[in-house]
């Protein structure tokens, strides 16, 4: 049928819609993803840190001697070859049918039909997985901003991963975090200045130009297939109560001017009332796709004995901008060299399973070429985890890391269509949600919970999951996402945790209890602060939202 309505189509039709891709993705862009098994990661690790004592400064190299793969392959000739007998045991079991802890695989090169809204989760998490400052920028942070003409302010700022659709001589660009439609002209001019963070991640401020095409290279390196959605490319659309028919797709990133919260409590539904928040430039601002949070002004709302050093179980939350600090942070050190080890051993899975004739010189080659931005990447990583943190910053790492680790868990983010029976009910429609939240025990006592993507507080010692709902059994419409499609809740639950921990060290370690030394606020005038000492637990949660009658 003719679109004679496309122009007037609500945002929800577009985000129902169905796609079949007419340009073909290259086969090295979406190899499956493996497994790593024990033998390659042992082997992997040998050959790095070899490698890396190697280059250290202190390692005793000559210094007129260049450093290549091919001079240094001499004295990692057994590591590397026990690493290409792990290769190849490894795709033996794989022809043989033996493994089964392999990782859900990358978007396939076919013509079968996709979501967009499957589409729009996939985009959104290649952009998150890049770093943990996007995350934060994808959710809205503060800036200095000065636009053309203008001074110097801080104000907030969004990151904006916009799907541009063309058909039918009509355009839309769709915002893929609040999934509504995009107005091209809130976002801030090329030419602008920028510097992210109120005291900036860097020193100077950048062309924000220059700043997108420095983003978009680093999001391409970890998921290539984004250049492919950066250029404009055909694909066969079907909407609700319409035909099919051909349109053009692209991805854009933008950033728009925020409203900033203002440090006062206020419900959130009023946030962007003008008695409650602080608006820098009404006409640009958007409402952010974050539920901004508000500090408390009430500082006496944690209770502190400074003579006895204790907390009273009477303390409300503190703010979001409260810091603390690791007590033992000699875990990161393992974990992140864990974590890079991980990352080599996965990208040489893949490369021989594509040419599993490599040479062992390749191998040292593939190796060498990847420690070197990879241990710049783990120490950042660990930079940025080290202390003191604050809340607010604690939480933007840990949901990179969640993204960065299991991309399939985008949808489950949004919510995904399920159903569940409870004992002695009946099949009950619903939605399915993965949250994560942030435990805070004090005195063999759980006092505050903070959850991650609403970052909210609760007090009290709650069961977490809701005990009311674990035993029922949910059928999911998401056998994309999970090998099943029946599971009990807390089996589901238990299955994500232990994918979770498998994928990434450092979400291992933080999902079990920390010991933390938190900066707080005393309750009294003059206001100073002490240290309180209590342990910090991040644990994965899923909600059932039961659809209303």
């Amino acid at each position: 049928m003719p679109y004679a309505s496309a122009a007037s189509l609500p945002v929800s039709h577009l985000f129902q819609g169905v796609f079949r891709r007419v340009t073909s993705v290259p086969d090295e862009v979406v190899a499956a993803q493996v497994a790593l098994s024990p033998s390659v990661h042992q082997a992997t690790a040998k050959l790095i840190h070899v490698l890396q004592s190697l280059c250290a400064p202190d390692s005793g190299w000559p210094p007129e001697r260049p450093q290549t793969p091919q001079t240094l392959l001499p004295y990692v000739s057994d590591e590397a070859e026990e690493l290409l007998e792990a290769l190849h045991d490894k795709q033996s079991s794989i022809g043989d049918g033996l493994d089964t802890q392999a990782a859900p695989s990358k978007r396939m090169p076919d013509a079968r039909p996709e979501l967009i809204s499957d589409l729009g989760d996939y985009l959104v998490w290649s952009i998150a997985a890049s770093d943990p400052d996007t995350m934060a920028l994808l959710e809205g942070t503060s800036a200095i901003v000065q636009m053309p003409g203008q001074i110097k302010r801080i104000q907030g700022v969004r990151l904006i991963p916009a799907l541009n659709i063309s058909f039918a001589n009509v355009h839309y660009a769709l915002d893929l975090i609040t999934r509504t439609t995009f107005n091209l002209a809130h976002a801030l001019p090329d030419n602008s200045l920028i510097r992210l963070g109120e005291y900036g991640f860097s020193e100077t401020l950048l062309l924000l130009s220059y700043w997108r095409e420095t983003l978009w290279t680093q999001a391409i390196a970890t998921v290539p297939e984004l250049n492919q959605w950066r250029q404009r490319q055909t694909i066969k659309l079907l909407l609700p109560g319409n035909a099919w028919c051909l349109a053009q797709v692209s991805l854009d990133l933008h950033l728009v001017a925020q409203t900033l919260p203002h440090k006062s409590a206020v419900p959130i539904a009023d946030r962007f009332d003008s008695q409650a928040t602080l608006c820098l430039q009404p006409e640009t601002g958007t409402p952010t796709a974050q539920v901004w949070s508000v500090a408390d002004d009430a500082f006496s709302a944690v209770i502190f004995d400074p003579e006895s050093k204790r907390l009273s179980h009477l303390s409300q939350p503190p703010s979001l901008d409260t810091e603390f600090s690791f007590v033992d942070e000699a875990w990161l050190y393992k974990a992140i060299a864990a974590t890079l080890t991980t990352g080599i051993g996965i990208a040489l899975c893949e490369q021989h399973q594509t040419n599993p004739e490599w040479p062992t010189l390749a191998i040292v080659d593939e190796v060498y070429r990847s420690i070197n931005p990879a241990s710049l990447h783990a120490r950042t990583e660990f930079l940025r985890l080290q202390s003191p943190l604050t809340l607010s910053e604690f939480c933007h790492q840990l949901q990179w890391l969640w993204v960065q680790t299991h991309k399939e868990l985008m949808p489950l983010m949004r919510g995904i269509t399920a159903y569940r029976l409870n004992l002695g009910g009946e099949w009950q429609a619903g939605t399915l949600v993965t949250t994560s939240q942030l435990l805070f025990h004090y005195d063999s006592e759980i006092l505050w919970h903070l959850e991650l993507d609403t970052r909210q507080w609760h007090t009290g010692d709650r069961p977490l999951p809701d005990t009311s709902i674990s035993p029922a059994i949910l059928h999911l419409q998401a056998t994309h996402l999970l090998a099943q499609s029946l599971w009990q809740m807390d089996e589901l639950t238990a299955h994500l945790r232990h994918t979770f921990r498998q994928r990434s060290p450092i979400l291992e370690h933080l999902m079990q209890p920390n010991p933390i030394a938190m900066t707080i606020l005393d309750g009294t005038f003059p206001f100073t602060t002490s240290e309180i000492e209590m342990h910090m637990e991040l644990q994965l949660v899923l909600k059932f939202y039961p659809l209303e009658e």
